[in-house]
């Protein structure tokens, strides 16, 4: 994304943010979390993430 804002001569872009849905999931620090997985974390983010899908 970066190389494609820095090749547009004229934008107003000052700041990029990237973000990570990893916060959906359960903490853990022996299990690896995929995709695929269906558990989601009992946190804010992984509440906001399971009322998007229930819509």
């Amino acid at each position: 994304m970066l190389e494609a804002i820095s090749k547009v001569k004229v934008h107003g872009i000052k700041t990029i943010v990237s973000a990570s849905a990893i916060g959906i999931y359960p903490n853990s620090l022996s299990q690896y979390y995929r995709e695929d997985v269906q558990e989601v974390d009992n946190s804010f983010l992984g509440r906001w993430y399971l009322s998007g899908r229930k819509r």
